[in-house]
């Protein structure tokens, strides 16, 4: 990234598949050879500007981390939510309860802080209704700009 800036070469976009692109140490290190790439991602703290679950959890997340909720947070929380929905379901502490409940697991999207659809496992235990979102980096931060439901802002091409 800082060498296609050093020699003036500038795409119109850059389309990312999360990894290093959506960790800010990467980000802070290129600087503003960043600006205008965007990453697909399963979560982004601006969702809370629409879902105000996001907001409240993030609240909650940072005054025990001092961190913000980020990608791999976010998959982590709801996973822990999902599993004790399932042990709660299961009534039980038996393993085969606890799968039968998390196999039959159909948690709508709106009570996640995901930008999903729902919470429900294939015969594979795929959930195939994770949306994933993708941002744009502006300044020092990223922001939704697609799908537009969830969307803060349009996407800027260079």
């Amino acid at each position: 990234m800082k060498t296609t800036a050093v020699l003036g070469s500038k795409s119109p976009a850059i389309l990312a598949q999360d990894a290093g692109f959506s960790e800010h140490t990467l980000l802070n290190a290129i600087g503003a050879a960043g600006e205008g790439v965007m990453t697909r991602s399963t979560f982004s703290l601006d969702l809370g500007q629409k879902k105000p679950s996001v907001a409240k959890v993030n609240e909650l997340f940072k005054a025990r981390s001092g961190k913000d909720l980020n990608d791999l947070t976010a998959r982590q929380f709801t996973a822990c939510m999902v599993m004790a929905d399932a042990i709660n379901r299961s009534k039980s502490g038996e393993p085969q309860a606890i799968r039968d409940a998390l196999a039959a697991t159909d948690l709508p999207g709106e009570q996640t802080i995901m930008p999903w659809k729902r919470v429900k496992f294939d015969e594979s235990g795929q959930n195939n209704d994770c949306t994933p979102v993708l941002l744009q980096r502006r300044g020092d931060k990223y922001v939704t700009v697609y799908p537009a439901e969830y969307a803060v802002a349009d996407v800027v091409w260079s």
